[in-house]
């Protein structure tokens, strides 16, 4: 939600240029709605700790569990139905060598490719 309680809409990533979801200053990731990363940019990468070709096939429950201790699929079905940014909760990314970092998951209906919902994730580091 913007600061005025409008709704933040997103375009489908299929008519974006490729570029803003590539060079976006923040980390971004396309999943299924049963949480399997499709694409993740070079920012979730580095907040991962590992290339982004190996998020890719894996469940975002893998890398990522919410405070919450829910699994993350039921909130990116929810997403997926419309484009409204969903806050799915704060959680903590499971860093490769050990250790974690505390972010913020945020979520959005992205589009349909290939016969799949596919949704959109940003990743909001918590400090």
């Amino acid at each position: 939600m913007t600061a005025a309680g409008a709704a933040v809409r997103y375009p489908p990533l299929a008519r974006l240029d490729p570029s803003v979801f590539v060079d976006a200053p923040v980390p971004m990731l396309a999943t299924t709605t049963s949480g399997v990363v499709v694409e993740a940019n070079d920012v979730a990468a580095t907040l991962f700790g590992r290339p982004a070709s190996e998020l890719v096939q894996e469940p975002l429950d893998r890398h990522v569990e919410l405070c919450s201790g829910r699994p993350l699929a039921a909130d990116l079905r929810a997403a997926a139905r419309g484009r409204e940014l969903v806050a799915i909760g704060p959680g903590e990314v499971r860093r490769r060598g050990g250790g974690g970092a505390a972010v913020l998951l945020l979520a959005a209906g992205a589009c349909r490719e290939l016969g799949r919902d596919l949704v959109l994730v940003r990743i909001t580091p918590r400090r």
